[in-house]
Formats: C-alpha cells, sequence, structure tokens
C-alpha cells in the first residue's frame, strides 16, 4: 500500500530565509484517503527540528487501531520518513519522535529528525519472556532500565491533529 502526500499547492510566506508550511494548502492525496483500510485520518504540521520547516504528523485508524507517520518536506514535496502502527510522539527540544508499542513485547523506537533526514536513534526492546535488547543486541535489565529514564525524563507530546474529513 502506498502512502501519498501530494505536494503543497502554494508556500504560505518566507520568513528570515526559512519556508513555513501554510495549514491551508496541504492537500491529502485521494489515495491515502480512499483507503478502505484507514478511517479517521487526521494531521498536524510541527517543526520537530526548529529548522523552521514543519513536519506532516499524519495519524490514522485501521482494523488493528491507531498508526502515525511522519513526512519531511523538501523539494516542493512531502517524503515519508518513518511510521509505526502506534501513535507517536515527539520531543522537540531533542529532535526525536518515538514509537511506543505494547502488544507481548515493550518496543520504543526512537528517530531523530534533521531537516529533511530522518534516522533511527535508537531501538530499546523488552521481549515477553524478559529479555532486554537495545539496537539488535541483548542488553542487562539495568542498561534497559537506565536507557527507559532516559527517554522517559525528556519532555514528549502527541500532536493535536486536525481531522481531513
Amino acid at each position: 500500500m502506498q502512502y501519498i502526500i501530494s505536494t503543497l499547492s502554494q508556500m504560505s510566506r518566507i520568513e528570515h530565509n526559512l519556508v513555513k508550511i501554510d495549514y491551508q494548502k496541504i492537500n491529502i492525496d485521494n489515495n491515502l484517503l480512499n483507503n478502505n483500510e484507514m478511517r479517521n485520518i487526521s494531521y498536524s504540521l510541527i517543526d520537530i527540528d526548529g529548522d523552521g520547516i514543519d513536519e506532516l504528523y499524519v495519524k490514522f485508524e485501521q482494523m488493528t487501531g491507531y498508526a502515525s507517520k511522519i513526512y519531511t518536506y523538501s523539494d516542493s514535496t512531502f517524503h515519508e520518513a518513518c511510521g509505526d502502527y502506534v501513535v507517536a510522539t515527539i520531543c522537540t527540544s531533542e529532535h526525536y519522535v518515538m514509537f511506543h508499542c505494547q502488544e507481548g513485547a515493550d518496543v520504543y523506537r526512537i528517530f531523530e529528525v534533521n531537516g529533511d533526514q530522518v534516522n533511527k536513534k535508537d531501538e530499546i526492546y523488552r521481549s515477553a519472556y524478559m529479555e532486554y535488547f537495545r539496537n539488535g543486541n541483548a542488553i542487562s535489565e539495568s542498561e534497559y532500565s537506565a536507557a527507559l529514564v532516559y527517554y522517559r525524563d525528556l519532555q514528549w507530546l502527541t500532536p493535536i491533529t486536525e481531522n481531513v474529513y
């Protein structure tokens, strides 16, 4: 399935040589909206990395629950950067996007936004059998706990979204 965000029809204004995206100029592609697996689609624009260019946060409901995706903006187009089958939280002070999934296992996937680049920063995982991993490598419970304390102490927000329909 392809998730497409159409290009902006025009830019709203240029301030201090930084592009700001106008909420009113966003068009969500009809292929996304007409997908039978997706309902209650909403979006928000948020400058995650502080570069003056908003990233697009899209949240939607599907058969397994809510999911979300982050799109970066460059070359007059939104580009899918990361996503998961859970609602993302965002830490603008560190430029992080976190997806936290709890279905048998406890998984934290953290991505770092830098301009139009989004890279996986960290993945912390606790299996249902109490095995601990960080970025695919086995770690101790105390290392797992220390990583969680670091990330939980940051200020996270869940974007307030506007419904497409």
